[in-house]
């Protein structure tokens, strides 16, 4: 690829991007772009990824991007090498500077756990609305990861004063459930959210389920024949990506629990792949659920189940 050109520059300069100690904060923007588009990255992926880089080593919101004359020194300058050298073979720019934002929020992520996306955010969205008509007493995020849902709604529900009793999330993954556990330390939500380790709503006992609930899921649901980005096949676990040969391997199991674990006045939400809408209908007719709903994302697709009692 075009970008071992620059690692093996032999100029004696320390860093690929052959920037010399105290350069101007633009220059090196606009050099950290150079170096990503060599790297076969278009030019609105590589000024996006650089900005964010540079933002995270030098610590600098935004708008500084625009406005500050700092300089970088040597340390720094070596430090965006790094992580320019790792995003040139498609590391996700989360997993190198560890946050990733979400529903103006703050998280931690690592390998360990799936980077938060964007059309995810509907989940925290819908849930607060339904909490407040359903005046809903607990909430269960089942397949927690990074903990960017359950703790985004604790947030909101601080804010808004919801009378939310418990809030728990799930993830059987034990790394994961460290990490969001070190999130919600961060934002001080550690007394607000209980994390327990195990498959779906199996660590839950049934009498919680008594009272008005909301369950949210975002579980791996892509079809294990389905041909991923670099960034995404070749970084981010694939225990929370694929899940067998229509996607459905867990989302299906989930569903039957369901079943015994939603009380009057409750309900359950299910991120998808649209081509699911289909076989879900018949899952869930399959199961007894009367009420049932698809919610289309941002783009138009059906991406969201809504189930409600």
């Amino acid at each position: 690829m075009k970008y071992r050109k620059i690692f093996n520059t032999s100029s004696g300069l320390e860093s690929p991007l052959q920037l010399a100690p105290d350069c101007p904060l633009d220059v090196a923007r606009a050099t950290a772009r150079r170096f990503l588009v060599e790297a076969d990255f278009s030019a609105e992926e590589a000024a996006l990824d650089a900005d964010v880089l540079i933002m995270n080593v030098c610590k600098l919101e935004r708008y500084k991007l625009y406005t500050s004359d700092i300089t970088l020194d040597a340390e720094t300058i070596s430090q965006l090498s790094a992580m320019l050298c790792r995003r040139a073979i498609r590391e996700p720019v989360a997993y190198i500077t560890g946050v990733k934002e979400f529903y103006s929020n703050s998280f931690q992520v690592s390998p360990a756990v799936l980077i938060p996306r964007p059309e995810s955010e509907w989940l925290v969205q819908r849930t607060l609305e339904l909490i407040t008509e359903n005046k809903t007493e607990l909430v269960v995020d089942v397949g927690t990861g990074s903990g960017a849902l359950v703790l985004s709604i604790a947030i909101e529900c601080q804010r808004k004063g919801c009378e939310i009793q418990h809030l728990i999330a799930i993830d059987s993954s034990e790394q994961a459930l460290e990490v969001a556990k070190n999130n919600a330390k961060l934002l001080n939500l550690s007394e607000l959210v209980t994390f327990l380790p195990g498959s779906l709503l199996e660590p839950v006992d049934l009498a919680e389920f008594t009272r008005p609930s909301a369950i949210i899921a975002n579980l791996p649901y892509i079809p294990c024949s389905d041909q991923l980005m670099p960034d995404v096949i070749n970084h981010e676990p694939h225990s929370a990506l694929f899940a067998g040969p229509l996607g459905l391997d867990l989302i299906h199991p989930f569903l039957l629990q369901c079943q015994n674990h939603m009380s009057s006045n409750s309900f359950a939400l299910v991120e998808h792949d649209p081509r699911q809408v289909e076989p879900l209908k018949n899952i869930v007719k399959d199961l007894g659920f009367a009420r049932f709903l698809f919610h289309k994302d941002e783009s138009g697709r059906e991406r969201f189940l809504e189930i409600s009692t």
